[in-house]
């Protein structure tokens, strides 16, 4: 909205840009230093380049800064984003801690189990996808939502995980759909990954499972490539064209 009125205005003169700030209460000098990126959001290049100058004239030169350019959007979004899950992660050690407290277990050795295992799933390595599937998170998490209600905890975020996950395989189905015009039947679609994730032939609980059911219902056509796990896709899906490498399979696909 400041934009639009500065545009409706006139002034070529005034650039805005955005400054999200991501300090905590009582570190915050410390956190701007050593901590805080610095997100600036805007769309005059000289706004943005001026506002990292003096920037640059606060930090020291050798000084390890993190800047972060984008637009108003995604700035915005990524201090809401980062808050939220600051939140989910206090809530859930919350919740371990009610459910420890019925088992006996010691909630703090299990939050230093949760941090030294940090390295198995970084914040930095999170990318989306069609959502997670393999052996170890669909069985765990239902083991582990049956053992908490057992105990009396109703609608965890360990259930809602597994609902929200349910929810965003059947969401890219949907989209998938959408996007091919009717009739869809005619339609050819090229899917590239089958395995639960990279590097592995694993395609137990994999999205492509489900998407690939859903949408041979449908008539359509699909060709596949994955480099470790079209063989085993096969037994299960014979009726999709594998291909040899990822240009073939979306040769003429829609």
């Amino acid at each position: 909205r400041l934009r639009d009125r500065l545009n409706e205005a006139s002034r070529d003169d005034v650039c805005l840009v955005y400054n999200p700030e991501f300090m905590r209460e009582g570190t915050a000098i410390n956190d701007v230093w050593y901590k805080n990126p610095i997100v600036l959001a805007g769309d005059s290049i000289a706004a943005l380049e001026l506002i990292e100058s003096i920037y640059r004239q606060i930090f020291p030169v050798d000084h390890n800064i993190n800047y972060i350019k984008t637009n108003f959007e995604t700035a915005e979004m990524v201090k809401y984003a980062w808050n939220s899950f600051s939140a989910i992660r206090l809530a859930y050690v919350n919740e371990l801690a009610l459910l420890s407290r019925k088992l006996g277990a010691d909630v703090y050795t299990i939050i230093k189990g949760l941090a030294l295992s940090e390295d198995l799933l970084p914040t930095h390595c999170l990318v989306p996808g069609p959502g997670y599937g393999g052996s170890c998170l669909p069985k765990d998490t239902s083991g582990f939502s049956k053992v908490i209600e057992q105990n009396g905890l109703v609608d965890s975020m360990v259930h809602q995980a597994i609902r929200s996950n349910e929810k965003h395989i059947n969401q890219l189905i949907e989209d998938i759909c959408r996007l091919l015009d009717n009739p869809i039947s005619s339609k050819k679609v090229a899917v590239l990954g089958l395995s639960f994730k990279a590097h592995t032939n694993d395609i137990r609980n994999a999205p492509a499972q489900s998407i690939i059911g859903v949408l041979l219902q449908k008539g359509i056509s699909l060709t596949a490539y994955d480099p470790k796990a079209a063989d085993a896709m096969k037994e299960i899906y014979p009726q999709v064209v594998y291909c040899d490498c990822p240009y073939e399979a979306v040769r003429e696909a829609d």
